[in-house]
């Protein structure tokens, strides 16, 4: 029992340190230069496969995968550039370019999960077949 739950708590400092660094380098990515970007970047892809392979057990699965793609198209559509200039600028602060910002972001914390999940999930049925 004790495992389980230390499984679903480093699951969930993986979710809630992936969408923290997300917007993170959304806000301030364009102040962070070098390595610095590069290592943020990598911690993101790695919390977003630390909750593919702490959280998501095969029964949960094919939901993960319908509500991560959802996302992942509704991230990618509000990431256009129309949608972007329509949020336009308030005073000298674009807001466009902030959000178009924490959606890329967010979308690699969900593609690393998504495809973490989706290699699993092939894996078992091939495994079992």
């Amino acid at each position: 029992m004790a495992k389980k739950k230390q499984r679903n708590t480093v699951g969930h400092y993986s979710f809630v340190l992936g969408i923290l660094v997300s917007f993170a380098l959304g806000f301030y990515g364009y102040l962070i230069t070098g390595g610095l970007k590069t290592v943020l970047t990598a911690v993101l892809v790695l919390c977003g496969v630390g909750v593919a392979i702490q959280n998501i057990t095969g029964d949960e699965a094919k939901k993960f995968m319908f509500y991560t793609v959802t996302l992942i198209i509704a991230v990618g559509l509000g990431a256009t550039q129309s949608v972007l200039t329509a949020l336009g600028t308030i005073g000298i602060i674009p807001i466009g370019a902030f959000v178009a910002s924490i959606l890329v972001y967010l979308m690699m914390f969900l593609l690393s999960a998504a495809i973490t999940v989706g290699f699993r999930q092939i894996y078992e049925l091939a495994r079992t077949k």
